[in-house]
């Protein structure tokens, strides 16, 4: 992969930095990470009595995926450009709409029967494949929503926007290496725990090649693969 092709849906050439890119970029790469890692410690979602914790952890950590989304779109406004200029097209998804909105219906009734598949009447204090993962049938069905919420926001944050952006400001090497960080301690505390900082260095490594190999033009489909990753929790025990 060439870097002129890698430039055909990178920033223009007469593309200049502006400062709600660089907005952008600290929130995506440097605040909202140290957000992530330090929720748990403020103890705003004590997990005693319930499973109210889990409901405010994922609400707040959806909210917070799609107002990093809005920045970095008004970052891309800022800068005159376009979704193109991050190698996304929404297109794909208008297409194929018919074809999704199936997927969801087969994910719903997968998330609505599986707590009965699994722990019959007896639901368990946490998931047993995912610490942090839905047990009920609502929680599932919530993650339906997270898991296209993470795909869509992490792929546009630390592939699509961080990486044709820092590209041009740092070169490629440290444009890889910056997100791939960012984006595993977005995942919070678990990113010091060395198998699920490798498990999500890998991941990074692994989306990002595959955004590279594609020209860093079509980023939808990286976006796809992300989202059947996440959703396959909904199945599992």
């Amino acid at each position: 992969m060439t870097e002129q092709t890698m430039q055909k849906s990178a920033p223009g050439g007469n593309w200049q930095p502006t400062t709600a890119t660089f907005f952008a970029l600290v929130t995506v790469l440097v605040a909202y990470p140290a957000i992530r890692v330090a929720i748990p410690y403020l103890n705003l979602f004590p997990a005693a009595g319930g499973r109210e914790w889990w409901w405010g952890l994922w609400s707040s950590i959806f909210v917070g995926h799609w107002i990093c989304v809005a920045i970095c779109a008004a970052a891309i406004s800022s800068e005159k450009g376009r979704w193109a200029s991050i190698g996304f097209d929404w297109k794909l998804f208008i297409r194929g709409r018919y074809v999704f909105i199936l997927i969801v219906i087969l994910a719903v009734a997968v998330a609505y029967y599986a707590p009965t598949y699994f722990y019959d009447d007896t639901l368990p204090e946490r998931m047993r494949s995912h610490p942090l993962g839905p047990v009920s049938s609502a929680e599932r069905m919530f993650w339906i929503a997270m898991a296209v919420t993470a795909g869509v926001a992490e792929e546009i944050m630390y592939r699509g926007y961080a990486i044709t952006r820092l590209r041009r400001i740092v070169g490629l090497p440290i444009a890889v290496a910056i997100p791939a960080i960012s984006f595993a301690l977005m995942h919070g505390p678990s990113a010091f725990i060395p198998q699920f900082l490798g498990l999500y260095i890998f991941s990074a490594l692994l989306f990002t090649a595959a955004f590279l190999f594609l020209g860093s033009r079509r980023l939808e489909w990286i976006i796809l693969l992300h989202i059947t990753v996440d959703l396959a929790l909904i199945a599992a025990p």
